[in-house]
């Protein structure tokens, strides 16, 4: 079948045709695929529900200490550290100043040889 578009088809829209499929199942995204952020949903769009999550319990108290905390026995005094010395800064070499350099004299241009024709 032909439309009146050259080179396009157009094939029937059968009734029929749409029974194949009617027994596959709903397709659902995996849980990692679904965006379940609110704040990451686009702007116009509604945000999804949040899930009925259980209250959270709240934390049992700590038991009372049953015995006196004991002080750790005190350590002796030792002698004070010595104070660190002030970093030393060390200045860099100086360099050498380069010897002056006479100038060259360029030696004086040769004229070039006559040419003899033979």
């Amino acid at each position: 079948m032909s439309s009146d578009r050259d080179g396009v088809y157009v094939g029937d829209n059968a009734a029929e045709d749409d029974d194949d499929w009617s027994d596959a199942p709903d397709y659902t995204p995996p849980s990692w695929y679904v965006q379940s952020d609110p704040a990451a949903a686009p702007a116009g769009a509604p945000a999804a529900a949040p899930a009925d999550a259980p209250a959270a319990a709240e934390p049992a108290p700590a038991p009372a200490p049953t015995t006196a905390p004991v002080p750790a026995p005190a350590a002796e005094a030792g002698p004070a550290p010595a104070p660190a010395p002030a970093p030393v800064q060390v200045q860099p070499p100086v360099p050498a100043p380069a010897p002056a350099v006479e100038p060259v004299q360029a030696p004086a241009p040769v004229a070039p040889a006559p040419v003899v024709q033979a």
